[in-house]
Parts: structure tokens; sequence; C-alpha cells
């Protein structure tokens, strides 16, 4: 039987940035929500952390580039 799914590299960073993501729209809400000190610290966690997603975003193309699709995905290859 040949593998049709993503490799667990792949679907872990997938819903490692997807979570991030989600923290990235509640920071982004509460920075601006709150006034002061604390709407700063927020936001600039809100920096670091898209940073962080970039940063994982990046390698999961890398991961995605170096690797080959599973059999039943040929068909929609972008790369």
């Amino acid at each position: 039987m040949s593998d049709q799914r993503y490799s667990a590299c792949i679907r872990w960073l997938h819903w490692t940035v997807a979570a991030g993501v989600a923290v990235q729209l509640a920071l982004g809400w509460g920075s601006e929500a709150l006034d002061g000190d604390a709407g700063m610290r927020l936001l600039r966690l809100h920096f670091q952390l898209g940073m962080v997603l970039l940063m994982l975003m990046l390698l999961r193309l890398a991961c995605r580039i170096v690797r080959y699709l599973p059999d039943g995905l040929v068909s929609r290859r972008m790369l």
C-alpha cells in the first residue's frame, strides 16, 4: 500500500502554524483593547511570535519542496 499522507514533519508544522495564527489574532486584538504598558507587552509578543511563525512557515516550505508529495496527491502538485 502506498503512503497517502504528508510526512509527520509537514503535518506538525502545518498545525503549529495554524494554532500560532489563532494566537496571533488574539494577541493583536488584545493589544488594541488594552492601553498603556499591558497593550505594548502584548504587541511585542505579537511581533515576536510573528517572527517565529515566519521561520516555521519557511521551514515548512523548505520541507515541502524537498520532500515528494504522497502518491495520492501527485496530480495536485503545485511546485
